[in-house]
């Protein structure tokens, strides 16, 4: 039986191996072996596209013991890690909640922690229609982001006391992804596709110092030129680089950096593999599934779609120890969410 990483390493070096030999045929690049996923804690592997089952996804039997089970082990961990307070009134609420961005759902009830690449656009436009923006979900376009900000302010712009006062009543969850497989998405999005997407904000914000950190002799000019060829090995070097510094976007901080699991407990952390089946749970959760239903698709044209033989190709490119520091970087988002390394 292989590990994680072992299983990993192994198939990045299969890939490797694939790709120079010459032009090798789709069907003939090595790719994750359900069989072998049996392995990996249970972690299914597959190459699904769709919202419903991503690439690390297993329908469990009981969808509440699967969900108490998510909880209960971010909560026994975070014990082990002597990084969290049972006792909510023993950690600095006010500190808190002025630091991590949660939207807010006053008429059911319930705080959202988003974390940008796993769903946030469905999940706002969900929160419009529930706050009578508008009449349905398919009404917001591609501005959501806009559309709800611009609306609704976050928690921690309330009051302290306020604050506080819907951290500890209001129901709460966040929603997670392979990490490996959202730094593929925010990168294919912003950079890769980022001329299609006119990610320009990012290309000139990221993509110019993502290059004069990789090429320190090019100039000024020769950087802005190249803003718009970021490679992925460019972008994984600059995000492990500045991962633990204010140079980090919030489509690729860590996990336990954006929602603060070890000091906020949430009711419910749903998982994009399974995500329209745990997004009804939330919404049937806080009685609003009568008023909205998840998107079952993806409603605007940023659409990155992933695959575990992709992130396999785009692994495949970085060094080993680039991919030593990638797991390093994000081990913490896989152990508190049961993630394998693939």
């Amino acid at each position: 039986m292989i590990n994680g990483v072992q299983y990993m390493n192994q198939k990045v070096k299969e890939y490797r191996a694939s790709e120079t030999v010459g032009v090798v045929k789709p069907g003939n690049k090595p790719h994750f072996n359900k069989n072998d996923a049996i392995h990996l804690d249970g972690a299914l592997l597959n190459d699904s596209t769709n919202t419903n089952q991503g690439i690390t996804g297993q329908v469990p039997f009981n969808l509440k013991d699967e969900l108490g089970s998510r909880k209960s082990h971010v909560r026994d961990l975070c014990a082990k890690l002597h990084t969290r307070d049972v006792d909510l009134d023993n950690v600095d609420l006010e500190n808190l909640t002025a630091s991590t961005t949660l939207y807010v759902e006053d008429r059911y009830k319930f705080l959202y922690c988003p974390i940008h690449k796993v769903a946030t656009s469905n999940w706002r436009r969900v929160l419009m229609v529930l706050a009578g923006d508008v009449r349905n979900e398919s009404m917001v376009g591609k501005s959501h982001y806009h559309d709800y900000t611009s609306r609704h302010m976050p928690l921690k712009k309330y009051p302290p006391e306020e604050r506080i006062k819907r951290l500890k009543t209001y129901k709460k969850f966040m929603f997670v992804r392979h990490p490996f497989e959202r730094l593929l998405s925010a990168y294919r999005d912003k950079f890769e596709m980022g001329v299609k997407h006119q990610e320009w904000w990012y290309m000139e914000t990221f993509g110019v110092p993502i290059k004069k950190w990789a090429h320190p002799e090019m100039s000024p000019r020769e950087l802005r030129a190249q803003r718009t060829n970021v490679t992925f090995a460019e972008f994984i070097g600059y995000v492990v680089a500045y991962a633990n510094t204010k140079r980090i976007d919030m489509h690729w901080e860590q996990y336990h950096k954006l929602c603060r699991p070890c000091d906020i407990e949430y009711d419910i952390i749903g998982k994009y593999e399974t995500l329209e089946r745990d997004s009804n749970y939330v919404l049937n959760a806080v009685n609003a599934a009568d008023k909205v239903h998840f998107p079952s698709v993806k409603l605007d044209n940023h659409r990155t779609y992933t695959s575990a033989d992709m992130i396999l190709k785009y692994l495949s490119k970085l060094s080993d120890e680039q991919l030593k520091n990638l797991r390093q970087t994000y081990s913490l988002d896989f152990e508190l969410f049961d993630y394998d390394f693939m």
